[in-house]
């Protein structure tokens, strides 16, 4: 194990561990002749190569570069050469329009930038060119003309080529100027209301995130041989942290999936040991295999269902008293042989090899979590924020609970403010927002605690439990205080409804603004016999009406009488990243539904 506390900065991380661990597998990527592997002591001679480039090219010490690229090996490998080069990578979404570029670009003051597509560099050309950017590496050819003041390189070259012993002093240099304090990186966050701003991550933040998580896992024994598969954006903080900081900690491969649609070949193919992810994709699970299981044979509805039962009865601790199952004498002679037949094709279903799915960046739905964990499936839900970079605290395997965030990890400080805000203070913190010390000084409380905008408390065990973000707390013209996402947590165990919003801000009651789940809503179009497949089509068919009436009160019986929703209406089109109304990490864009869909949600209320 790592002496965290003694390790200066992430290069010396990383060439502490390429050296140590050599050919070992880090990186690999699926091409047509299969999974392509770049050994540790591989990514290094390419790390180093690249960063002696950029240094040839005029980089200077903490100058900012730029990352536009889809997930690839070369990502993990243009990071920590900018790294390696004494510079600051500023990760760029790949979703980023060009006025998005253009404004991270102007506030970051990059002066590089690596892009990996020429369709990428389409959306980001325009931004270059009228910035301080005066050197592109890329990995495809282009056919765009470079202007006055910009270069093009090619960066599989640049990888490839020789290290000299003056480059090696040139980074050794270079590296011996680093300090833990020093800015790692500047991660800019996905902005849910206004410009996106740059979080700066210093070196001992993300190092104090590698020694927490490493600590909780050797206590139950250790991050061993693992294997993850990577599918979240890496210019998220969250993804970015565990495939090229955490994996480089443990000695981890990572394997990056093929794309969204291909996740689930991609688990049997990789049979990962950790996943990283979203409370959306483990939704989207729950809801397959629960529509999966409408069209199934009796036989196999039956030893699924006596499964689960079997299952939550072995968590009977995370539930109800009165929600617990009964087993008849014949069903408990019969349910464990149910639940190791389940268990093992739930387990084959994720390649036969997971520890664990670890969730982050939104609250999940604890009756979901406790649904995968009673047939045998740990989902560990955590808590963060880019400002922590990111981790805060995470459940572990022998004492997951689903309906909280887990413990703080050591030497993290979380304390809840009289208001319910979340306050934490240690070496995971930010040192503010790049460019913006006004920001920077409302993010701070007097004594140093970072301010975190979510709502939550302690349960008996010392795990945290969140609420909600402060800013979306409702306030109902009854002057009652309700946190949505509890309740749109409880809608989605719904498979039929695939995202929600609850609004009634100054409102006397709640409503909800539905997306149904897209191939559930085809199956009910052909069962109803109605050419109309569009939800926007939709919106008025009774029957369509009725299904999701029956579900909003089912919804209701375990809601406050101040939660229930008293209305609804549907959305015209998923939320999404191109609609501007989801993030590119995944979380709903709440206010600008909220604005877009204004009319017909005030429309409800003059019903």
């Amino acid at each position: 194990m790592l002496d965290f506390e003694h390790i200066e900065h992430l290069p010396a991380m990383f060439l502490m561990q390429t050296e140590r661990l050599q050919q070992k597998i880090f990186l690999a990527r699926k091409t047509t002749q299969g999974w392509q592997k770049f050994s540790y002591q591989q990514t290094q001679h390419a790390v180093l190569n690249l960063a002696a480039s950029l240094l040839r090219n005029g980089l200077q010490q903490g100058d900012r570069v730029t990352l536009l690229s889809d997930n690839s090996p070369e990502w993990i490998i243009a990071d920590l050469a900018i790294l390696c080069a004494g510079a600051i990578p500023v990760p760029h979404y790949t979703n980023y329009t060009e006025e998005s570029h253009h404004h991270c670009l102007h506030d970051a003051d990059s002066v590089m930038a690596f892009v990996s597509s020429e369709k990428l560099l389409d959306s980001f050309w325009g931004a270059a060119v009228k910035s301080n950017v005066k050197h592109i590496y890329l990995l495809e050819t282009t056919q765009k003309k470079p202007d006055t003041h910009v270069t093009l390189h090619d960066w599989k070259q640049a990888m490839a080529q020789t290290l000299s012993h003056e480059d090696n002093l040139q980074i050794n240099q270079r590296l011996s100027k680093i300090e833990r304090n020093d800015v790692a990186l500047i991660s800019y966050t996905s902005g849910t209301n206004g410009l996106p701003k740059g979080v700066m991550l210093p070196h001992r933040a993300i190092l104090h995130n590698c020694d927490g998580v490493n600590d909780v896992f050797a206590k139950i024994g250790g991050l061993d041989n693992e294997r993850f598969l990577s599918f979240l954006p890496l210019s998220h903080c969250y993804e970015h942290t565990v495939c090229a900081f955490l994996a480089t900690a443990i000695g981890a491969e990572v394997y990056f999936a093929e794309g969204i649609d291909k996740i689930s070949s991609n688990l049997q193919e990789v049979s990962p040991t950790l996943v990283t992810t979203v409370p959306r994709l483990c939704e989207a699970i729950y809801a397959r295999i629960q529509n999966g299981l409408q069209t199934a044979p009796p036989l196999s509805r039956f030893l699924f269902d006596l499964a689960l039962r079997y299952g939550k009865r072995k968590k009977r601790h995370l539930l109800e008293k009165d929600t617990i199952p009964t087993l008849k004498f014949w069903e408990i002679l019969l349910a464990p042989i149910a639940y190791k037949i389940i268990n093992g094709k739930m387990r084959q279903r994720f390649g036969g090899k997971l520890r664990a799915f670890v969730s982050g960046g939104a609250p999940l739905n604890s009756d979901i979590g406790i649904f995968f964990l009673a047939l045998g499936i740990d989902i560990l839900q955590g808590y963060g924020l880019t400002e922590t970079s990111p981790v805060v605290s995470f459940n572990i395997p022998h004492d997951n609970d689903p309906r909280t965030a887990g413990p703080p990890m050591k030497n993290t400080e979380v304390k809840i403010a009289d208001d319910g805000e979340i306050l934490i203070r240690g070496d995971l913190l930010t040192s503010g927002y790049w460019n913006n010390p006004e920001a920077t000084k409302i993010l701070f409380d007097a004594d140093g605690f970072l301010r975190t905008g979510d709502i939550g408390k302690f349960d008996a065990m010392g795990r945290i439990m969140i609420t909600d973000r402060k800013k979306n707390i409702i306030i109902t013209s009854g002057g009652d205080n309700v946190a949505p996402q509890y309740i749109e947590g409880v809608l989605l165990i719904h498979p039929e409804i695939e995202q929600v919003v609850v609004f009634g801000d100054k409102r006397p009651a709640l409503a909800a603004l539905l997306v149904p789940e897209a191939e559930w809503l085809k199956l009910f179009c052909a069962q109803q016999q109605t050419p109309a497949k569009d939800v926007s089509q939709l919106r008025n068919f009774q029957p369509l009406r009725e299904f999701f009436a029956d579900k909003i009160k089912l919804s209701n019986v375990n809601l406050a009488s101040y939660e229930q929703i008293r209305f609804f209406d549907f959305a015209d089109e998923p939320f999404s990243v191109y609609n501007d109304m989801l993030t590119p990490s995944f979380k709903i864009r709440r206010h600008h539904v909220i604005a877009h869909y204004q009319e017909r949600l005030n429309a409800l209320y003059k019903k």
